[in-house]
């Protein structure tokens, strides 16, 4: 069968605004002005917390991404307009890429099969780059490595297409030679987590499909919006997870001891997004039961112990490190003391000698292998 969709595609991409700085466009059109004002009033209506005032909301341009997979067509020119979002937390530098294909009816499953190698390229001046290149180059943000899909579709998706899209693979891959097993990927493997009777809502680790079951509401947009500010809220919270683990391990494994200092503004910074981890963070329950659902399938909670497990790993080798350096510390002190002491009966000893100089030889041995006994007994 070949692969038919209806509906808007919505990649989430995480990264770090390295210069902290606010970015400035003057793109705008009549989409991104539609999409940027609902989200901004979503956050003021649900959130409890003050951080979507902290939040900036960017429309950057849009683009003519590239959609096939290398492996699977010949031809692999073929482009779909979306558009470029950026929402860049303002205290943390915690920075949510959104990419959007609105009412598009290309082969998504090739596009999230890109996103799974993170391979999302974009056509510039008939020249083809990676996106994470552009926003690099062009914006300073470091990708954190971690990204997600969501699929809003009009109409219902055929059964044969859920595995794929839950796995982020190519649907009929020729260069696979087989196909995804259904006890673990199909549709009736996954719970419907939607808290309205308006949608059904399936969710994996990387991907929410999201099927409006509204025949006659027009306003497709407005409708999704209601769950992508969960969708955002969510991403920051990875993003600050994925950057405080990306930052420990290269610190555990980097060749040169572990600096204190780098440490504690470390976790300094990580205690900045302490309000993305608010368990009350949304004013209405169904959108915080939706989001206590997602994050299970997310297995945000596997990463934030993966933090906890690193900052025991970072401890512990602290602790090792700084009881070495007080072993050698109390090395150096005694081999001081024992100067000391040394010079001290000396002097001692040799006023002495002129009386009996055999005599003070001998105490002065005996002195020290006592003294010597003593501190191995006690090391």
């Amino acid at each position: 069968m070949k692969e038919v969709f209806d509906g808007n595609l919505y990649l989430f991409f995480t990264y770090n605004n390295l210069n902290k700085k606010d970015i400035q466009s003057n793109k705008k059109n009549n989409f991104s002005e539609k999409y940027l004002n609902l989200l901004n009033k979503q956050f003021d209506l649900e959130i409890t917390s003050n951080i979507g005032k902290e939040i900036q909301r960017t429309y950057l341009d849009s683009f003519d991404f590239y959609y096939l997979d290398d492996n699977e067509s010949l031809d692999v020119n073929k482009t779909e307009e979306a558009h470029l979002f950026m929402s860049n937390d303002k205290i943390t530098g915690l920075t949510i890429i959104t990419v959007i294909f609105f009412k598009t009816k290309i082969e998504i499953s090739q596009m999230l099969d890109r996103l799974s190698q993170n391979n999302i390229k974009i056509c510039i001046d008939n020249k083809d780059i990676s996106l994470d290149k552009y926003l690099k180059t062009k914006y300073n943000l470091d990708y954190l490595g971690s990204n997600k899909a969501c699929i809003s579709a009009n109409k219902e998706i055929d059964d044969a297409l859920y595995p794929n899209y839950f796995a982020n693979e190519t649907f009929d891959s020729q260069a696979m030679n087989a196909s995804l097993k259904p006890d673990k990927y199909f549709k009736n493997t996954n719970e419907n987590i939607a808290q309205y009777n308006s949608s059904d809502l399936y969710a994996a680790k990387n991907t929410v499909i999201r099927i409006d079951k509204r025949k006659n509401y027009t306003n497709k947009l407005k409708s999704d919006i209601i769950f992508l500010f969960i969708m955002e809220v969510l991403m920051f919270k990875e993003c600050a997870i994925n950057r405080a683990n990306n930052k420990m391990l290269k610190q555990l494994t980097k060749k040169e001891k572990i600096d204190i200092n780098e440490l504690d503004v470390l976790y300094d910074e990580f205690s900045k997004t302490v309000a993305f981890w608010d368990i009350s963070i949304f004013k209405y329950i169904s959108a915080q039961n939706l989001a206590n659902e997602l994050e299970i399938k997310f297995e945000t909670k596997e990463k934030y112990d993966q933090y906890k497990q690193y900052q025991d790993f970072i401890n512990h080798k602290i602790n090792v490190k700084q009881t070495i350096e007080l072993q050698q510390e109390n090395i150096i002190l005694f081999s001081i003391a024992l100067i000391v002491f040394i010079f001290e009966v000396y002097g001692f000893l040799k006023d002495f000698s002129t009386k009996n100089y055999s005599l003070s030889i001998s105490l002065f041995v005996l002195i020290i292998i006592i003294f010597l006994k003593k501190w191995k007994r006690k090391t």
